[in-house]
């Protein structure tokens, strides 16, 4: 049979432990606030007139890397993506590294930010992102693109874009 004193007892020492649990939480909670956090390249941002923040994803294509290619008329190696596309943000690191390994001078290759450059993404009937096309007469002109449809890693991106150059 239980006792009061004992139900007393018992519950003075679950109390001790909660304080404890508490205690350890709160120290966790403020380590992490200091903690070293990997660079993810996202980054939220207030949308304007609204408490919602949306992830934008950094240094995907540099918006002059943009106006140049549309300038140039060089063919194009693009991947039209969307900052809050989660493919997109997996095939960030693989297009990163094939677009910094690409040496050819002869096309450029990069990625459009379709919530940046909505008019463009249009342009070129992107409906869905990630969407990686060929562009034979540079970003600018759609016509006579090539829709990529294979393995989405820097081999891949580059047996593509062997077929062309």
């Amino acid at each position: 049979m239980v006792t009061l004193k004992k139900l007393k007892k018992q519950f003075q020492s679950l109390d001790t432990w909660a304080k404890y649990l508490l205690g350890f939480c709160v120290l966790l909670l403020l380590a992490s606030l200091f903690w070293p956090k990997p660079s993810l390249g996202v980054r939220l941002v207030p949308v304007k007139g609204t408490s919602y923040y949306q992830a934008v994803i950094e240094n995907f294509s540099s918006d002059d890397k943009v106006k140049q290619a549309m300038s140039n008329g060089k063919p194009a190696f693009v991947a039209f993506v969307a900052d809050w596309c989660g493919y997109c943000k997996k095939l960030k690191p693989q297009w990163k590294q094939f677009e910094g390994g690409y040496s050819g001078d002869d096309c450029n290759v990069l990625a459009v930010e379709c919530t940046q450059y909505k008019e463009l993404g249009k342009k070129h009937g992107v409906s869905g992102f990630p969407t990686i096309k060929y562009l034979p007469k540079g970003l600018s002109n759609p016509e006579g693109a090539v829709d990529y449809k294979g393995e989405r890693s820097p081999q891949g991106f580059q047996k593509f874009l062997s077929q062309y150059h």
